[in-house]
């Protein structure tokens, strides 16, 4: 197997796994349109990827009767097509789907399609069926009918590249971070798309007018992978980063969050209840374990011995010391969890009128873990904590 046949299978296979990937997320929202166009975008990119590999092709050939070129074209269908949805997915994604302007750039580009493909259609005709080629060579063609039939794929390409390109890398409406980036890389991969289809064009100008370039446009000793290599790989890493990105910042903030709520939780929940004993469960479960198992310890056996005048103490202390108010927050409840942790059990429940700490609360998995882990790290190694604690000491 030659090196570009390895490198057309190993293109083939990232883009298929950035369907696959796309076709969970569309399963989901199936009314998203951006998700949809993406999905018919790497589709038609691997109908023409699948098609450069000589087997393949030759395959298709043979199943179409022999027809002169006709596989081919169909790739070249396939790649004005991946085009075209490559522009409506970045339409919809950097702008609102449904607004006029959308709709009416929608509309200019749907007929700019249906110009290019009968053009090519035309250019096919009077280019690789009259020559009767079984494919264009890596050499180019002595012949204007097939630069015209070339020039018909690649000048569409290349404009809806560049288009795609200055969108991406502006975008107006992405505040996240991993979108974001995801749309920059696929807007870089539209500038290499462009370079790769600027190079076809003008060698098969060149070798049309007999000018012979001193190197093959495809094939083992072409350039083309030059070219559409990083293409491919920054269209995948641009579709895979939004949706893998969340999800492993999302993996790793909760490991980190387990292990900063370790000193909390070692002092509030009892050996046998630790979320420790799950580990196969995920991050998500064996953190959601642990808040609430600090959570109950706070609301249940410490809830009487936490008391609102060593909070607010604590609060002031830290204000006083020059910390942010979160901070003085964060020190104040590390402070009242140690002294009640240090003051003798209740020996019955404490009295209806006792008024709990300002303790912060949030509905949010992932923000009351964060708050907590603060909290946690100040109650292992706050030296404000144990000014208190000596103050408390001493206060008795």
């Amino acid at each position: 197997m030659s090196l570009v046949v390895a490198g057309g299978i190993t293109l083939v296979v990232s883009v298929t796994v950035a369907a696959v990937v796309r076709l969970s997320g569309l399963r989901r929202t199936p009314q998203d349109l951006s998700k949809r166009v993406l999905l018919l975008t790497l589709i038609c990119f691997d109908v023409g990827l699948l098609f450069g590999i000589p087997a393949v092709y030759r395959f298709v050939y043979d199943l179409l009767g022999q027809t002169p070129g006709l596989p081919q074209l169909l790739q070249h269908v396939a790649t004005i097509g991946m085009a075209f949805f490559a522009q409506v997915f970045a339409l919809a994604l950097t702008n609102p789907p449904d607004s006029p302007d959308v709709q009416r750039r929608l509309r200019q580009r749907q007929r700019v399609l249906v110009v290019a493909l009968v053009t090519l259609v035309c250019c096919y005709v009077l280019g690789p069926l009259r020559l009767g080629l079984y494919a264009l060579g890596a050499h180019g063609e002595h012949d204007l009918g097939a630069a015209a039939y070339v020039a018909a794929t690649q000048l569409y390409v290349a404009a809806a590249l560049a288009d795609i390109a200055r969108w991406n890398w502006t975008p107006r409406r992405t505040e996240r971070p991993f979108l974001r980036i995801g749309l920059r890389a696929f807007g870089l991969g539209c500038v290499f798309g462009v370079l790769f289809s600027v190079h076809k064009l003008f060698y098969y100008m060149l070798t049309a007018l007999g000018v012979r370039l001193p190197w093959d446009e495809n094939g083992n000793a072409g350039i083309q992978l030059v070219f559409l290599a990083p293409a491919v790989l920054c269209f995948t890493a641009g579709i895979v980063i939004p949706f893998w990105g969340p999800r492993v910042a999302a993996y790793h903030r909760r490991r980190t969050a387990y292990r900063q709520l370790e000193p909390l939780a070692a002092a509030l929940i009892p050996a046998g209840k630790s979320s420790g004993a799950m580990p196969w469960r995920g991050s998500h479960v064996r953190l959601l374990h642990r808040v609430i198992g600090i959570r109950d310890a706070l609301i249940g056996p410490l809830h009487g011995r936490l008391r609102v005048e060593v909070y607010e103490r604590a609060y002031r202390l830290g204000l006083q010391s020059g910390l942010p108010a979160d901070e003085a927050k964060i020190m104040a409840e590390a402070s009242c969890i140690a002294v009640a942790l240090r003051s003798p059990p209740l020996a019955k429940p404490p009295p209806a009128e006792h008024t709990p700490p300002p303790f912060t609360l949030d509905t949010g998995l992932d923000s009351e873990a964060a708050w907590l882990a603060r909290v946690s790290q100040a109650y292992a190694s706050s030296g404000l904590v144990d000014a208190v604690l000596t103050s408390e000491r001493l206060s008795r």
